[in-house]
């Protein structure tokens, strides 16, 4: 089992309004794309939604 933490960026919502990055529909297809290339070898990693290394 591959277990990260996953940060979805910048996502519009009631909170961020309009000065947001990006669509919330958008950023879960981006999500979705890490997730299914994800191996055993990201396991206890901090993503980015794109996959990047999300600096601690």
């Amino acid at each position: 089992m591959v277990v990260v933490l996953m940060h979805p960026g910048w996502v519009t919502t009631e909170m961020t309004g309009n000065v947001a990055d990006i669509e919330p529909g958008e950023r879960v297809e981006g999500v979705r794309a890490v997730i299914s290339k994800m191996t055993m070898a990201v396991t206890g990693s901090f993503l980015k939604w794109t996959g990047d290394i999300h600096p601690r």
